[in-house]
């Protein structure tokens, strides 16, 4: 179910691409359907415990991924918009995770919490991707290298600054820069940041005094999501050229701008 765990005579899960990437789908529509669940929606076919199935079992799937960036990023935003979910759901889900970890203590520390440790701790590929980064930012502070153009300058920066571009550990010649916001001002400079800022604020600004029901349900559903792959974005590059990202972006959009006008 993302990761594939083999034992003598004994297969579980399966691969469906990169982990992170199959995450970064499961949140897509996460918080949509906790959306659904609490406020509700004419258009949903499904029943109340129908969705509660489907979350549950997104968020198992979810764990199985053992993307560590994912997880945190869908518990950060839970806790960000935990007054849409109900105590007793946060209770459960805080019950239920503190038996799993206790259950499989060895396998979670080796799968996840050692990961998360040897990310933020110790020099990696991943890091040596955000040290290119910020040397294409030093280099082309104003403009930036151009959009998409990160992944074609990796091998030069890297031996620019003496950098092995071999310690990265990627069978590939185009390599991104492993955190979205890094490599969007490396591509597109302080003009892109500036972009990038008043665009955040808009969002931000567009549902804060809506306080209707359904705009309550925009915020929670499509604004959880983009939240969530927002935190996450750190740890990954290009979240502003994939597609769902910029869908859940014009469904908030669309959805605030419409309920907060009535024109619904």
């Amino acid at each position: 179910m993302g990761s594939v765990i083999t034992f003598p005579f004994l297969r579980l899960g399966g691969y469906v691409g990169e982990p992170q990437t199959y995450g970064l789908l499961l949140i897509t529509m996460t918080f949509p359907v906790i959306g659904a669940i609490r406020y509700g929606y004419e258009g949903c076919r499904y029943s109340r415990r129908t969705l509660k199935l489907i979350l549950a079992l997104t968020a198992l799937v979810l764990v199985f991924t053992f993307s560590v960036s994912m997880i945190l990023s869908a518990l950060f935003a839970l806790l960000i918009f935990k007054k849409n979910v109900k105590g007793r759901t946060l209770a459960l889900t805080a019950f239920l995770s503190v038996l799993v970890i206790y259950s499989f203590q060895e396998f979670v520390s080796s799968a996840i919490t050692g990961k998360l440790l040897s990310e933020v701790l110790t020099l990696n590929s991943r890091s040596l991707t955000w040290k290119i980064g910020w040397d294409m930012i030093a280099g082309n502070l104003f403009t930036g290298v151009g959009i998409g153009q990160s992944p074609l300058l990796t091998r030069t920066v890297s031996e620019s600054i003496n950098l092995s571009f071999d310690s990265l550990n990627f069978e590939a010649f185009r390599v991104a820069i492993l955190n979205s916001y890094i490599e969007w001002v490396a591509e597109t400079g302080i003009i892109g940041l500036g972009v990038l800022v008043f665009a955040g604020v808009r969002l931000y600004s567009l549902g804060r005094w809506s306080s209707s029901r359904e705009t309550e349900f925009v915020r929670s559903s499509f604004g959880g999501s983009l939240v969530a792959m927002a935190i996450s974005a750190n740890s990954y590059g290009s979240i502003f050229y994939i597609g769902c990202f910029n869908l859940l972006i014009a469904f908030y959009v669309a959805g605030m701008m419409a309920f907060r006008d009535n024109k619904i």
